[in-house]
Formats: C-alpha cells, structure tokens, sequence
C-alpha cells in the first residue's frame, strides 16, 4: 500500500511539470509542435527537459531562500552571499544553458529563471515564474530573445 501511494504520489508531481504554459496556453509539446516547425518531435523534447532543468533549478532557489529569508540574485553563488550554490555544469543540458540570474519581482515574494537555446533559435527560449512559498510554476516559452527579455522586464518592474 505504501510503496503504491508512494508511485501515485511521485506521478501526480512528475505531471504538474509537464502541464505547463507556453506562448499563452498549452503544454511544452504542444507549444513546440505550433511555434517552431510543427510536428518536431526532437524540439518538443527538448523543451521539456528545459523545463524539467528549470524546475530543479528553481527548487534550488526556494531553497537557498528559505535558508536566508532573502531571494538569491544568481544560482552559482554561495548562499550566504545571494546565491543558489548550484554548479555551473547544472546550468546547462545538450540543447539550452540557463542564466546564472535569478530575477525577482518587486513587492511580491516571485522569482525566475531563463533559458537560452544551445542548439537554434527554433528551439526558442524559456522561462519559469515561481512563487517562492509555495513552488508554485508557470512556464512560458517566446519564439525570440527579445520577446524574452521584454517579458523579463515587465516582470521585473510590474507592481
């Protein structure tokens, strides 16, 4: 009985990941079969190792803000001087390298990663938006490094 609930549990939260957003709705696979060649199976998988990627590192995060009581500003960093003290190499897979920046947004207790592809542009670039309390997560993909950074900005600045 425990070792079933055990499985029932660990597949209930391995789902929350792969029901993310991307570009406004839907799931990384289906974001990636719509926004970069439709049908492209090696893009939609690589997507959501991102997003599994990102959301290890935001863990990571939440952690080193419990810890501290304050939000990390990287996630190399050692904790005790704002950082998540996670290794560089974890930073990045075969097909996308994640900043060393963990962006807050102002009056409310949020956080987020990017990630840039390695591999093309088509692969496009990501982003997580988390809560810190609860690990709450929204995963947004953006088929251009500017609609990233824009969105990255008005994140940053919104009240």
């Amino acid at each position: 009985m425990r070792i079933v609930l055990s499985v029932m549990i660990f597949t209930l939260l391995a789902g929350c990941g792969a029901n993310s957003t991307a570009n406004g709705g839907g799931t990384a696979n289906q974001a990636a079969n719509g926004a970069a060649d439709a049908g492209d199976k090696e893009v939609s998988d690589a997507r959501l190792k991102a997003e599994d990627m990102l959301g290890s590192l935001k863990n990571w995060a939440r952690v080193s803000y419990a810890k501290t009581g304050v939000a990390p500003k990287t996630l190399t960093g050692d904790i005790d001087g704002g950082g998540g003290k996670v290794s560089a190499d974890d930073l990045k897979n075969e097909h996308y390298q994640v900043r060393d920046v963990v962006y807050k947004k102002p009056d409310m207790e949020r956080g987020a990663l990017a990630c840039e592809p390695l591999a093309g542009a088509e692969y496009g670039y990501g982003a997580v938006y988390f809560n810190y309390a609860g690990g709450e997560s929204d995963y947004e993909w953006y088929d251009t490094k500017e609609k990233l950074e824009d969105a990255l900005k008005a994140f940053q600045t919104a009240k």
